[in-house]
């Protein structure tokens, strides 16, 4: 296994494995994988900082979770905070906010949340891990499955704003 996840996510240069497209299309296809297994009502919110890798890594990885089956909504940017608040405010099943924090521009990052508004554990990281390197796992569109739902989901800023 090639241990993605540090102690905070993963992190990393972007444009150098695994901070590059293809890799976050796949993450999102073992999150939602995961996740949809779980529970195949699952919807899942999603942000990012302001860096402009954001975007581009946000894009992948929403694909990924979208073929899967899992809805996902589109917060943009927002802190690593908000969305663990709106996860457990909206009663939703987890969250990713795709962020560095302080690391320089270049870098960036992703952490994943639960339904509690804390880091994925260890065990739901190490079960992430094995998908991504298995040879096997695919796209599940392939087979005829349900897509998820992406929806736009800015106006819940507005929420949290609220709540401060």
């Amino acid at each position: 296994m090639a241990g993605y996840f540090g102690t905070d996510g993963i992190r990393g240069t972007v444009g150098d494995q695994p901070l590059v497209p293809g890799f976050f299309l796949r993450l999102g296809q073992a999150v939602g994988s995961i996740l949809h297994r779980e529970n195949p009502s699952v919807q899942l919110i999603i942000g990012r900082d302001t860096r402009q890798s954001g975007q581009m890594l946000q894009s992948a990885l929403a694909a990924g979770l979208l073929d899967q089956g899992v809805d996902l909504i589109d917060v943009g940017v927002i802190p690593t905070a908000g969305v663990a608040w709106l996860i457990r405010r909206l009663e939703l099943g987890a969250g990713a906010v795709i962020s560095a924090s302080h690391n320089p521009v270049e870098q960036n990052g992703i952490k994943f949340i639960d339904a509690l508004g804390l880091k994925f554990n260890e065990d739901l990281e190490a079960q992430i891990e094995s998908l991504l390197d298995d040879v096997h796992f695919s796209s599940k569109i392939k087979s005829g499955t349900h897509m998820g739902r992406l929806r736009e989901g800015y106006a819940f800023h507005d929420l949290h704003g609220r709540s401060a």
